[in-house]
């Protein structure tokens, strides 16, 4: 991918600017060449993988209520309640959730 440097000092991903560096990504060419560098999500946090995700699911949002997140359940999905925007984030809370709650087995 071409690059340069600009005068703000920021970095250009496509020195001609000719091309916009996100629709050169999907091109055939550069997924063959970076594709293996995606990201995989395990097993347990892909929906279409995981046969218990819907439940596992249910349970990691029971666990940040738990926590003191504010969700609720409305119309059999989970949304965020009327103070959710007033907690700050805990990525602890979230991923020590995750872990509980994505466990690849029902229940």
């Amino acid at each position: 991918m071409p690059t340069r440097t600009t005068e703000e000092g920021l970095l250009d991903l496509d020195a001609s600017a000719s091309v916009n560096a996100r629709i050169r990504a999907a091109d055939p060419d550069m997924v063959k060449a970076c594709g293996k560098l995606q990201p995989v999500l395990a097993p347990e946090l892909d929906e279409d993988r995981n046969p218990y995700w819907a439940d596992d699911n249910d349970n990691y949002y029971k666990c940040l209520v738990e926590g003191g997140k504010d969700f609720v359940r409305k119309n059999g999905e989970w949304v965020p309640g009327p103070t959710w925007g007033e907690s700050a984030p805990d990525e602890a809370l979230e991923l020590s959730c995750q872990a509980k709650a994505f466990d690849g087995r029902k229940g």
